[in-house]
């Protein structure tokens, strides 16, 4: 018998995460009639969490291995802020200068909002994520007591875990 777990849904457009979900754990996807939605995840593996190549989905399954909650606008701005960092990676030197006005112009939002949601999510990441996972991404930070990486920290350490990734299935 197969084995299958019930997932609750936080985008807005339920066939956007469908595909999302489908895509990461290459998972048969079921839609039940009362709107839930049943995924088959015997097929879901530790090799197919890394993709081949797709920086898309090799950022989104580190931020979802690592604890990060999907339904948070903080997961948004991440997820654009590590890509920006990975192709350009002089942003590095200026992050409020350059990368949260480019992504307050994506999600037409202010600069200060931005910083301030990623802070939330990477606060809840820290509180209710992959203690071990962190503990190996983020070894630095480990040494002053769980205290969690500074929002700088956070993207930068991110961008170079999906930098060498992406490196490495070239």
């Amino acid at each position: 018998m197969a084995n299958l777990k019930i997932i609750n849904v936080y985008y807005e457009d339920k066939n956007v995460s469908i595909r999302r979900v489908s895509d990461l754990t290459k998972a048969d996807i079921i839609i039940k009639k009362d709107g839930k939605v049943t995924v088959n995840t015997q097929k879901f593996t530790e090799e197919n969490i890394v993709s081949e190549g797709n920086i898309e989905l090799d950022i989104s399954n580190i931020l979802i291995k690592i604890g990060m909650p999907v339904h948070v606008k903080g997961y948004q701005y991440i997820r654009e802020a590590i890509k920006i960092i990975v192709n350009t990676p002089e942003v590095m030197h200026s992050v409020t200068k350059i990368l949260y006005p480019q992504i307050t112009k994506m999600f037409n939002t202010s600069s200060s909002n931005v910083e301030r949601v990623i802070r939330h999510a990477i606060e809840m990441t820290w509180i209710r994520g992959d203690t071990n996972l962190q503990n190996k991404l983020f070894k630095y930070s480990n040494d002053r007591v769980r205290t969690r990486p500074t929002n700088s920290e956070f993207l930068f350490c991110l961008a170079d875990y999906i930098r060498i990734l992406q490196l490495n299935t070239k």
